[in-house]
């Protein structure tokens, strides 16, 4: 849930210590997420498939990484063109709700 809010930080503000929280709080929730894990999925695994239960246990990453990069695209796009209005909030707080959606499923 720590990694999920940490997003939050941008969608309220834009400036560099809402950038500092977001990276502080995106790290310590990895830094406690990953250890579980990979700790829950080694213990699973019967004997001998650690390797092969750990690939598995990253596949849900490995599988949104293009439509998280044609949504990046979009989103840099729409919200903060080369020329014009930027409005970098509205597009964190898209990120926001879409990665907040993410520990509920």
């Amino acid at each position: 849930y720590a990694s999920a809010a940490s997003v939050w930080a941008l969608a309220v503000d834009t400036s560099i210590p809402a950038a500092i929280v977001f990276v502080v709080v995106l790290s310590l929730g990895e830094a406690v997420w990953s250890p579980r894990l990979y700790d829950y999925t080694v213990s699973v695994a019967p004997e001998g498939k650690e390797g092969a239960f750990m690939a598995l246990s990253s596949a849900p990453l490995f599988f949104s990484t293009m439509p998280v990069g044609a949504l990046s695209g979009y989103l840099l796009q729409t919200y903060c063109p080369e020329t014009g209005v930027r409005d970098s909030k509205t597009m964190w707080l898209v990120i926001a709700l879409l990665t907040s959606s993410s520990p509920v499923l």
